[in-house]
Parts: C-alpha cells; structure tokens; sequence
C-alpha cells in the first residue's frame, strides 16, 4: 500500500473521529453559549471542563473505537439535554425529567409531537455515529501512553480541586475568616460540575427516584384513607366549578383593595361588589412548605399528625365525583404536594427559569384554559370541576416576577444603585448599614413588590374572567401561604420563614368571588360570606370551606370553620407555627 494512501486514510480516520467528539460535545457546547441558568463566566468555564472531562478521561484508558462505542451509550441523555437546552435555554431540570418518565402519558407524547423534528435528526445522526464508528475508526489508541496519562491527569486534578474548593467553601472556619465570597465560589464549583452533561441527568434522575420514593411514601400512609363521602355528599349542580388560587408571599396590607395608599389591585378595585374580602384571615405557618399542607388539610398546628395520615380536601373532591386538576409553577421538590397532585385527575406542573416568562404565573393561564375546556369537549353528565393553582406570586426575588412593563413603581430592584448591590454582596447585616444605604434598600425592595403584587392582581382578574366566560354555576377563592417582611419596624427584617416572627407574615388575603349563575342558587351563602367578612379566622377553615362552597355537605365538614355559613366562628385566640414548627399565638 502506497504510503501516501496510508496518509489519507488516517487523515480521514482523524477527522471523523473529531466530528464524532464534537458530536458527543455538542449538548456541552451547546450549554455553554445557550443555558441562561449558568450564572457568570466561572460557572461556564467549569460547566465547559466538567463536560469535557466526562470523554477525555475515558479516552484515556480505552481505544477509540471501544470509547466511541461505549460513550454511545449516553445517546439518551444527550437527547434530553439538547431538547431542554432548545425549549428553555437552561439545562435539564428534575421537573422535565419527571414529565418524561412519571407524568402523564399525554404530557409525554404533547412533548414528543412538539420536537418530532428535532428528535428525528438526532436519531438520524446516532445512526450515522454508529456508521461512521464501524466503517472508520480503528480500534487504537489515540495518543501514546505519556501523553495520555498527563491529559488524565489534569482532569483528575481539575475534579479534585472542585472537591476540595466545595469542601473549603463550605467550612465554617474558612467562611468566618476568609474575606471572600465562598457561597459564590460553591456555587460555581457545585452547579457548574451538577449541570454538566451527563451529571446533569444522573442527578435529575436520582433525584426524581427520591421525589417518586417519597411520594410512593405519603401514598402507603393515606391508601386507606377514606372521608367516606360520594356522589351523594354533593347538592353542587352537574357543571359546577371551584377553583382556588394559592398565593405565595402576599401581604394582606399592601393590596389596593385593602386600604393600602397605592393602587395595587386595579383590577379587583374594578370588580368591587362582585367579590368578598376577609379583613382578619391568618395563615397557620410562615413557610410554604408547611403553610400549604395545613391549609389542604383538616390537621391543627398543635398537632399536626393528620397532615400525613389524612387526605386533603382536593381528595374529598375527588371522592364525591369533582374531576380535579393542579396546575403548579412551584413546590415541585415538595413530595406532599406531589402525592396530592399526581392524584388528581390531571396534573401539570410548569417548568420555569427566572431567565423566561415563565417564570411568572402567566404561564398557568393556557393549562388552566385547556382544562376549562375540558368541560366542554367531554360533554359529560356529570362534570363538575375543582382546580387548584399554586402560583408563584410576590415570592423573591421581587422584580423576577413581573414583566418590564409592569414596572410602575421605581426604582425597583432592576435598577438597583452600584452601591447597594456591593453592601448586599457583602453580606453586612441589614442593621448595620448606613441610613441612606438602608432607605434605598427598603424603597427598591417595596417597589419591586408591589409592582409584583400588580401582576398579581392582573393574574388573579385574568382567571375571573376565564371562569366567567363559562357561565358556569362558580367560585374563585384566593388565599395566600403566608406573607412578608419589608423592613417594616425597627427589627429591620426581611423575608419570611425566620425564628423570629411578625404579624405581616401571617396577616393574609382571602377572597372570594363567585358568578352570577352561583349567586343565583347559594342566595344564602353569599349572605354569610357578607356577614363574616370582619370575623377573625386563620387559614385553617379553607379545608371545611373549600368543600361546602363546593356544595358538599358531610359530617367531616364542620360548620362552624366554614366562611360561607352563618355558624362561622369568631377566634380571638389563633395558634401557629414559627421557623421552628414551634406552635406560637399569632399576634393581632
């Protein structure tokens, strides 16, 4: 053989070998210039390296065909990555994992139908991968053995010093002495690696095995729960529809409709006499996690075991012949809520960036119209509907939860000054900064949120209207997991969910509209809506109330915890939980 024929087929040998390397790359380049949930240049970098590493170091030890070969065998995930990299420009999330292996079959193939395309060309190029692996490439190292080896070590050495960066970072010792920002430096060395294809999928789909564990769980523990309710339970008509509106964050005393001095609710102030407002309604805990199952469920904060031995009264619905729907851009890692909602008869849980507009509760707007639809198509005799959406609301960071548009009070946290953003990078406590410093944090902070409390108002009039235009016998109830601290008094506290507690955390918003199909036949609960409104209550009746505004009535449903009957009870003493599940008296 001619030695010039040699030089060509082992030119030709090496480049296909690199269009297949770059091939097996492609997902990681890809997130490297697409995925908008890497945050800085470090975390790409180590993203990019992490990636790289997963191939060279094989590459290494193995020849390269038996590589090409083996490494095939994360075809699959390379798929997945690329898909999600497309739709979202993020990397893959536990959610989208979830939607292809536990979620509903319709989610699964709605998502295949969507990317069919794109599905078939990588299809189509794993064959000609293989092709190409048995028609080119010979079975032969790539480099000699130094070569290798010092390559391999290298990236060893790069996984290693990650290690030891996680390890450094996370000491308390070195974090107290060190004057930098090691939360920053363990995010990048952390996520930069998790995020990195195939890590990415190995961990999401560990950690979808964990959420299915726990939910699988929870199910052990309720299967035999019954409320022993039916079709019998119910006087609610054929097309009967409930929803409720969970909040997130949402202070009772920064609403427009409430009093408040700005004009934060135009919507609802636009709907007034058509809708209830409670002014003394508390939530039972000042963190969602713990908030939202009590709110769900019947269980008192002095002892809390029926939270995970019963049901919640989104199941009571489903017992009497509700068809029942969660539609979710939160609480996904939540195995409890979890449970709740792959048992209702449809599911749909959004995957968000912060990056994207779907980010914001927008986004349960088009599901929410499908299953309103849903009605419609089905044509069904019986057909009454419960909907639960678990929105995202005023939760922080503030600014990320409106379009720019709806920017009305400035400046908000997007316009941040330069020295701001440094003394809250530096972590000093908020009680050590300077007055001015403290007066532009508070202003930014207020604004961003009442401009998200505006957003609010306009999802909250956007899912009236669509509930209206089914001229349907029905009610919307909105009620916030809890609320907020904005600096309001001289304990200078932020947020929620702290040891320390404060009645604008716990001081909510419930209210309730209904159509004038509903207000035509409950007459009588209307009225007692009317009368309890100034009651003092917390958001443990929403189980009793939820299910009698539904027209249910049983022996479970106490009268006495119900907003739209008469016997509603006045509580001059209400009990919750404080960061430390510690059952505290709520303040007044």
């Amino acid at each position: 053989m001619k030695l010039s024929h040699v030089l060509t087929e082992k030119r030709k040998e090496h480049i296909v070998f690199a269009i297949l390397f770059l091939y097996l790359l492609f997902p990681t380049l890809l997130g490297t210039f697409l995925a908008k949930d890497l945050q800085g240049w470090g975390m790409h970098v180590i993203y990019f390296f992490a990636g790289l590493g997963v191939y060279v170091i094989p590459l290494t030890l193995l020849r390269k065909r038996s590589f090409l070969y083996l490494s095939f065998g994360l075809f699959f995930a390379r798929i997945i990555d690329i898909i999600h990299l497309v739709m979202h420009h993020a990397t893959t999330s536990i959610l989208f994992v979830y939607t292809l292996t536990l979620s509903e079959p319709g989610e699964f193939w709605e998502l295949v139908s969507s990317f069919w395309f794109l599905i078939l060309i990588v299809l189509a190029i794993g064959g000609g991968y293989l092709y190409a692996v048995h028609r080119y490439i010979k079975n032969e190292y790539i480099f000699p053995r130094r070569y290798r080896r010092r390559v391999m070590l290298v990236f060893i050495a790069f996984y290693v010093v990650c290690g030891i960066g996680l390890a450094i970072t996370n000491s308390k010792i070195v974090n107290r002495w060190l004057p930098i920002n090691h939360e920053d430096l363990r995010t990048e060395a952390f996520v930069g690696i998790e995020k990195a294809n195939p890590f990415n999928i190995a961990l999401t789909s560990y950690h979808v095995i964990n959420l299915y564990a726990g939910m699988e769980q929870h199910k052990k523990l309720v299967r035999d729960f019954s409320f022993g309710m039916d079709s019998t339970c119910t006087s609610a008509p054929a097309d009967a529809l409930v929803v409720l509106i969970l909040g997130e964050t949402i202070r009772y005393d920064h609403m427009g409709i409430h009093g408040y001095h700005r004009p934060t609710t135009p919507h609802l102030d636009d709907r007034q006499g058509q809708w209830v407002s409670f002014d003394s309604c508390y939530s039972i805990a000042n963190l969602t996690t713990v908030s939202v199952p009590y709110i769900l469920s019947h269980a008192h904060p002095r002892s809390g075991s029926e939270i995970y031995t019963d049901k919640t009264f989104v199941d009571a619905f489903q017992e009497v012949g509700y068809r029942t729907a969660w539609i979710a851009d939160q609480s996904f890692g939540n195995t409890y809520l979890l449970r709740v909602a792959h048992d209702c008869d449809f599911t749909h849980y959004q995957p968000t960036s912060k990056h994207e507009v779907s980010f914001m509760d927008s986004c349960l707007l088009k599901p929410l119209e499908g299953e309103l639809k849903h009605f419609d198509q089905t044509h069904q005799p019986t057909q009454k509907q419960f909907i639960l959406l678990h929105t995202l609301g005023c939760h922080y960071k503030y600014s990320s939860r409106y379009p720019a548009h709806f920017a009305h009070f400035l400046p908000d946290m997007n316009a941040d000054s330069y020295d701001l953003k440094e003394y809250i990078q530096s972590r000093k406590p908020i009680s050590n900064l300077p007055d001015t410093i403290f007066s532009k944090l508070k202003e930014s902070l207020i604004n961003s949120y009442d401009n998200a409390l505006l957003y609010t108002d306009w999802f909250i009039d956007n899912v009236i209207t669509m509930v209206e235009q089914t001229h349907r016998p029905a009610v919307v109830v909105y009620v916030s997991d809890h609320g907020e601290n904005l600096l309001d008094d001289q304990r200078k506290m932020m947020l929620h969910g702290g040891y320390r507690t404060s009645r604008w955390e716990y001081h909510v918003p419930l209210i309730v509209w209904t159509s004038e199909e509903y207000k035509q036949r409950y007459p009588d609960k209307l009225s007692a809506l009317e009368n309890n409104r100034n009651k003092r209550i917390s958001t443990m009746t929403l189980f009793h109330s939820m299910l009698s505004l539904g027209g249910i009535e049983h022996k479970r449903i106490d009268s006495t915890m119900c907003i739209d009957q008469q016997a509603l009870i006045h509580q001059s003493v209400l009990y919750g939980l404080d960061g430390n599940l510690k059952c505290i008296e709520l303040e007044k």
